[in-house]
């Protein structure tokens, strides 16, 4: 009995930990369309509130990077970017009463910009700039193919657990509070563009990225916390 007691325990405090270096990412954030560029809308611009969720896995290897440097004024600024090839897991749009998930069959990226200063003596003078960009292809329980690009151009700011690394997806902090943008198009049955509407977030537009534990995780942390409720009631 007290080794039941042991494992079902030492369950429960694993799953934590795992949780606690969970891959799995997520963000969420709403807004409205404020622009139509091209087609005619079936969303109401100003009006029709879309509300999403992203969820990616931030061990995703980066599958193709570059950098270049260049002289500004004597410091030396090393410009960089990352891209992750279908690092998105899950995918949530909500707007005007349509539902649109991941489209499996198609392809998806997150991309990793910014770049880093060095002074004259070659020391790091801080990160100076992030992007954070992702696009997707999306599809609707009747079939509406569609296709989001997002754009946060003032970075996301990391809570302290990764600030060191340059390729290297958010696992957590905030996202962008300005110059945010989305562009969601659509298309036909033959793959051409039927109408492209945008969205341009305000200052006050951020989001935050969560740590959600993953479901081999949450089940792990389920049997434990119901394995001692049980043996709570059985001696009782």
């Amino acid at each position: 009995m007290k080794l039941t007691t042991t494992l079902l325990s030492a369950s429960v405090f694993a799953s934590m930990a795992f949780q606690a270096n969970a891959a799995l990412v997520e963000m969420d954030f709403e807004g409205v369309f404020s622009e139509v560029e091209s087609g005619e809308s079936p969303y109401e611009i100003w009006g029709d509130i879309f509300n999403v969720t992203i969820q990616f896995d931030s061990r995703t290897p980066v599958s193709e990077y570059s950098t270049e440097s260049t002289n500004h004024s004597g410091d030396v600024w090393v410009d960089y970017s990352g891209k992750y090839n279908n690092a998105i897991t899950d995918f949530s749009f909500l707007v005007g009463g349509d539902e649109y998930h991941l489209d499996d069959a198609a392809s998806n990226d997150v991309t990793i910009a910014g770049y880093v200063t060095y002074d004259e003596e070659g020391n790091m003078s801080g990160y100076n700039y992030y992007t954070f960009s992702f696009s997707a292809w999306l599809e609707s329980v009747d079939g509406k193919k569609v296709k989001i690009s997002y754009l946060g151009s003032d970075a996301y700011r990391e809570d302290g657990s990764g600030s060191d690394v340059l390729y290297a997806l958010p696992t957590g902090g905030y996202g962008p509070s300005s110059m945010t943008g989305i562009d969601f198009e659509g298309y036909d049955a033959g793959g051409n563009m039927t109408y492209k509407i945008k969205s341009i977030f305000s200052d006050s537009a951020s989001y935050e990225f969560k740590k959600v534990p993953e479901p081999y995780t949450a089940a792990m942390l389920l049997m434990g916390v119901a394995g001692l409720t049980a043996r709570r009631f059985i001696k009782a």
